[in-house]
């Protein structure tokens, strides 16, 4: 789903740093996925990089009880998208970067229909 929606848009690529991490270990994507070692991987291959990590406010809000936040954050910039009319209260240990996207009235699970159903 990520290679289709990034196909043809300039500066964006599908990355599979996360899969062919869970491939190396022998993983079936049953381990979680920790957002530090995506970033400490990419970082790695492309040094220099400047990293964008962009997350929904519900999701945000969490970012305390994340796998070595301080880490994470010193390792990327965040967005924020929220949803329209709402700003809720995010952790203040980042200087979050806030965009507002239009309202759509669809959800992931059905998106994901959509994509099976081609």
């Amino acid at each position: 789903m990520v290679e289709a929606a990034v196909s043809g848009v300039e500066g964006l690529e599908a990355c599979p740093v996360e899969v062919d991490r869970s491939e190396a270990a022998g993983m079936d994507g049953g381990a979680p996925s920790f957002t530090v070692d995506t970033l400490e991987d990419l970082a790695g291959r492309y040094p220099g990089a400047e990293f964008y990590v962009i997350l929904g406010s519900d999701a945000a809000a969490g970012l305390p009880t994340w796998a070595r936040p301080e880490q994470v954050v010193r390792m990327a910039r965040f967005v924020v998208v929220d949803r329209p009319g709402s700003t809720p209260d995010l952790p203040t240990l980042v200087d979050w970067l806030r965009v507002e996207v239009p309202h759509l009235e669809v959800s992931s699970t059905d998106l994901r229909r959509r994509f099976v159903d081609g």
